[in-house]
């Protein structure tokens, strides 16, 4: 994992619930990174809820990133914006500003963490949901905001 850097407490996840037998220790995503991880896996899904609004900065390619590392070997499409996987051992991550209608913003992979809301032109988030697809296998020490709306 990266050294930890400052984060304002608000723009990190601030509540985790995890779905499916596939994930464990949720809670543990929470806060800045602090080397306590939630492990998911296959057909789990861990969803969580960031203080602030994420911000899609429209002059960055990055609006967050998911610290942490992924286990196993998947490949997703090429590009800024990879919006479809060419196999399992992944895992989709999904955006939310009301926490029931997602969209797909990327694919968590051993060498794609960062993730842009542009890709689906969406303005904002509050909701990161990370979804194991078959063969994955990762841990989820913090998400971190490059950009988030200020109170």
């Amino acid at each position: 994992f990266p050294p930890p850097t400052p984060i304002p407490a608000d723009c990190t996840a601030l509540n985790a619930i995890g779905n499916g037998a596939g994930v464990s220790n949720a809670e543990s995503a929470l806060g800045p990174p602090d080397q306590k991880v939630a492990t998911i896996s296959a057909y789990g899904v861990l969803q969580l809820v960031v203080g602030r609004e994420i911000q899609n900065n429209i002059s960055s390619d990055v609006d967050f990133e998911i610290i942490g590392k992924v286990n196993s070997a998947g490949a997703v499409g090429q590009g800024r914006c990879p919006l479809s996987s060419s196999g399992a051992a992944v895992f989709k991550v999904e955006a939310s500003m009301d926490g029931t209608r997602f969209e797909t913003v990327g694919f968590w992979t051993k060498t794609n963490h960062k993730f842009d809301l542009g890709c689906r032109s969406m303005k904002s988030a509050r909701y990161i949901r990370i979804v194991g697809l078959a063969g994955a296998s990762g841990e989820v020490d913090a998400i971190r905001v490059t950009s988030c709306f200020s109170q």
